[in-house]
């Protein structure tokens, strides 16, 4: 896939289009403990990993906040619902996404008298999945 505009990105949850997005990222990690051992010959110059866990934290970021958009509201609604485990689509283009069953960490709401409610907003959001964050469309 060659470069694109970011002009066609979305975020859906469970499928309902999450209105006022104006970027999205995720952070996928693996966990690594070091095993370095010393040698009986004394030549060891690097350390020795092993990967154990992984893990994927991603945020949504808002031009503006909107509780009457159905999107942001259910957001809204699984950050304030204890144990809710929504699926989230992060839409590269109309057919290239990444796909993951998230729990919502953090809701920021902010006000200023000389700005827009929510500008700059950025939801946070903790991958619960056991397949991991996944591809859609690519194949």
């Amino acid at each position: 896939m060659a470069a694109m505009s970011g002009q066609s990105l979305k975020v859906t949850i469970d499928d309902t289009f999450i209105d006022g997005v104006d970027g999205w990222n995720f952070d996928n990690t693996i966990d690594s403990k070091d095993i370095t051992v010393s040698k009986t010959t004394n030549d060891t110059l690097w350390k020795q990993y092993i990967s154990t866990l992984r893990d994927a934290k991603g945020s949504i970021s808002f031009k503006f906040l909107d509780l009457t958009d159905p999107g942001q509201l259910a957001l809204w609604t699984a950050f304030n619902t204890s144990n809710t485990t929504v699926e989230l689509k992060f839409y590269q283009d109309s057919s290239h996404y990444l796909f993951a069953d998230c729990i919502v960490t953090s809701f920021p709401i902010s006000a200023k008298l000389d700005g827009v409610q929510g500008e700059g907003m950025t939801v946070s959001v903790q991958l619960q999945d056991l397949d991991g964050l996944q591809l859609g469309g690519y194949s």
